[in-house]
């Protein structure tokens, strides 16, 4: 058994953070598969969930320990329904796609249903892919009550200067208060043009985790949990009443 290391609970302006610390991308990809599992026991079954996924460097980790994990949780998945917090605007099956490592780690060694997989299509124009990904994530919830969140789950990744999803520091007033779901954007690194679930549609989620793995990241997680406002990271977590986030110490 994979035991967390470390609970640490913060009050961050009046806001809830967990902060689960590892010594390990494998100890954080078990436990956080673990955990997610678990809260798909207490889902029913009869309501369609949605769930979003990230890239990043831990991301091939989680898909590989879900795999392996899930094979005995079949029945849990048969009423899920995947999308993915961003992507860049490449081909599907490039290996700069967030789609390419899901479905070749976790979609396809367990036969997820293509209605159940719904991919950001990048190889579109951004501001199309953004509105078909838009389009079918409404379409998607539109049996959903209108004060319940779009999202049950959203997992994340961080970057080293604190970024989520494709939500980099710098971002503009528009993009940081956009009411939408996806919108496309410019991020600082090739290839540079993205599709990102909007900061609103974050906040609004029934939970979200945050996978936090590779060097150089501890200052901007310090930074995101002490200084309100100073990263992507922090401006959700006080948009939020609770997140929670797994940590590898580098």
């Amino acid at each position: 058994m994979v035991l967390k290391s470390r609970l640490i609970h913060y009050i961050v302006c009046m806001q809830h953070v967990e902060l689960f610390k590892f010594d390990s991308d494998t100890q954080l990809a078990a436990a956080a598969t673990q955990d997610w599992l678990n809260e798909l026991r207490n889902h029913s079954q009869a309501i369609p969930y949605l769930t979003a996924f990230s890239g990043g460097r831990i991301a091939a980790n989680f898909y590989a320990e879900l795999s392996q994990k899930a094979l005995h949780y079949k029945e849990l998945l048969s009423h899920m329904h995947f999308f993915w917090a961003d992507e860049r605007c490449v081909p599907f099956m490039h290996a700069d796609s967030n789609y390419e490592a899901a479905y070749r780690l976790f979609f396809q060694p367990l036969s997820i249903p293509d209605p159940h997989i719904h991919r950001i299509k990048g190889e579109l124009n951004p501001l199309e892919a953004a509105s078909c990904a838009s389009e079918e994530l409404l379409k998607a919830a539109h049996n959903q009550a209108a004060d319940r969140p779009i999202f049950d789950m959203v997992l994340l990744g961080m970057g080293e200067d604190g970024h989520i999803a494709s939500i980099f520091p710098g971002a503009s007033v528009d993009e940081r208060e956009f009411q939408g779901c996806y919108y496309a954007t410019v991020g600082p690194k090739p290839p540079p043009q993205r599709i990102t679930l909007s900061l609103h549609c974050l906040t609004r989620a029934r939970k979200v985790w945050v996978l936090i793995a590779g060097t150089g990241k501890n200052k901007a997680l310090g930074e995101s949990l002490a200084q309100p406002e100073s990263t992507p990271l922090s401006w959700l977590i006080h948009r939020r009443s609770s997140t929670r986030i797994y940590h590898v110490s580098s």
